[in-house]
């Protein structure tokens, strides 16, 4: 595996295969600027426009386009390079099992893999669902799962917020900012939840053509207006062969260029923010016109952006390992799912590997994929464990004393005895027993998925109201009271 420096003139070390030379890494960079520079960037968004005019930014008001100088773009690019988290070395793999899953999301299409049937996301959904995880310990922090499309928009994350207050004492996942009205609300269910004082500073926005839509970056210009900016993740979207050049290249050349472009809002408004990314790459397929997320080229140009982000500025981008194409619990979302996990781990330096239930690109959640994915994040933390090299693990008086001994085998040992269960990655839902006969053979994967599914509803069917205050529950009420007359506009 190659080793090679992070960042202009830094000597630390990460340990993914480069897909890139830095001389191409350089001509990238130069193609993405040149398309900057003559394409402009639109953000719809007035006063954030007038803050890029200041910076430096030519400015078509009407068409609320901006054209960034070279000088602009380079001092974007150093206050990114400046404010990046440095990563330690990490020239071995040792990667710790992590302790738990932090489970939030927001898909709005809820599937039942018994009746088959995709469905919009209900609050009773979401309620179910914030059940299931308080009454799995493999959960460790929670949050709504879906967006409930019978609650209306303009409350809808605050009404889920607070049911999450109501019916968990676990740590207390992040709920996305739609609406800028929203802000104070949800600040104010976040103290609730924590019991501190919270605020919002730091948020992201996706993109895609070069534009910042009036939604996303109102809700930028309400956080900065209200708290000021700590990070801003930003989420380019290209689509090969629809939004981006088909071939992998000119997509990441559109990629970095969106990022670029996408940047210089939060930059125009806070000399503290640290700027991140979070790509969100796909190819259009050609035979049926859907837009793929975990093809090998989808990986590619994410892996592309990752480096080049990496290798210039240091900025660590994170990446959407969830995003299956698979519509339905099963084989093609284990290969979907298992494939990016594996792949960023080894092309880019320290993803995130936790997969949450997540379907058909993101839309979807489902109950049975996320205990399937609590297994596969099992298994691939496990190898990304490595190999620990000590006195215990060399086990050598073991290989001695068995040696070429026939009366004697490392099952009879009380070493293996000690260490089989952290040694060995055991699967709950995998099927690893000897051929039977074909019938059985042809049911084994319908019972996984049998077995998962018993397996969330068993978890919910045990769930127990944690002792959550009545004065926090009142609260959260409250807010939701307050929000519910201001948005709505009711009486």
């Amino acid at each position: 595996m190659a080793v090679a420096n992070t960042g202009h003139g830094s000597s630390c070390q990460f340990t993914y295969m480069p897909i890139l030379t830095d001389a191409e890494i350089e001509r990238i960079h130069a193609a993405a600027v040149r398309v900057l520079q003559e394409v402009g960037f639109r953000v719809q968004h007035r006063e954030l426009l007038t803050r890029l005019e200041r910076r430096g930014a030519r400015v078509d008001y009407a068409s609320e386009v901006f054209w960034p100088t070279r000088a602009m773009i380079a001092a974007v690019e150093e206050h990114a390079r400046c404010l990046a988290t440095p990563e330690p070395p990490e020239p071995v793999l040792r990667r710790p099992v992590p302790a738990g899953l932090a489970l939030a999301y927001n898909g709005t299409l809820y599937y039942d893999w018994p009746t088959n049937e995709q469905r919009p996301a209900t609050l009773d959904d979401v309620r179910a669902m914030l059940k299931v995880g308080h009454a799995l310990p493999e959960i460790t922090a929670l949050g709504p799962c879906m967006t409930a499309q019978d609650v209306p928009p303009p409350i809808e994350p605050l009404v889920s917020f607070a049911e999450a207050i109501r019916l968990t004492d676990k740590r207390t996942m992040g709920v996305e900012l739609i609406l800028p009205e929203q802000l104070p609300y949800l600040e104010e269910l976040y103290t609730i939840a924590t019991g501190r004082q919270c605020r919002y500073r730091a948020d992201g926005y996706a993109l895609n053509r070069f534009t910042v839509d009036a939604r996303a970056a109102a809700c930028l210009w309400a956080i900065w207006k209200r708290n000021g900016l700590e990070a801003w993740a930003v989420s380019s979207c290209p689509v090969a062969g629809a939004s981006a050049p088909v071939t992998l290249a000119g997509a990441i050349v559109v990629a970095l260029a969106e990022t670029l472009g996408a940047w210089c809002p939060p930059w125009a408004l806070s000399e503290e923010v640290q700027l991140g990314a979070i790509p969100c790459s796909g190819v259009l397929d050609m035979r049926t016109t859907r837009v793929l997320f975990a093809t090998p080229e989808a990986i590619l140009i994410d892996v592309g952006l990752y480096q080049v982000l990496d290798r210039m500025y240091g900025v660590k981008a994170g990446m959407l390992t969830d995003y299956t194409d698979a519509k339905m619990p099963g084989m093609q979302a284990v290969n979907d799912k298992v494939f990016k996990s594996l792949a960023y781990q080894w092309l880019t330096h320290h993803p995130e590997r936790q997969h949450k239930g997540m379907l058909e690109a993101g839309k979807a959640f489902s109950p049975t994929q996320l205990m399937i994915d609590l297994e596969l994040n099992r298994q691939t933390a496990q190898l990304a464990r490595g190999v620990e090299v000590s006195d215990e693990t060399l086990a050598l008086e073991e290989i001695l004393e068995c040696g070429l001994r026939v009366d004697r085998s490392f099952l009879d040992l009380d070493h293996t005895l000690a260490h089989f269960r952290e040694a060995l990655w055991s699967p709950e839902f995998m099927d690893r027993t000897c051929w039977s006969a074909p019938a059985v053979e042809r049911e084994r994967e319908r019972l996984m998925l049998e077995r998962a599914e018993a397996k969330w509803r068993a978890a919910l069917a045990s769930y127990q109201p944690p002792p959550v205050p009545e004065e926090k529950v009142r609260a959260a009420e409250t807010v939701v009271a307050h929000a519910r007359r201001a948005l709505l506009e009711l009486p």
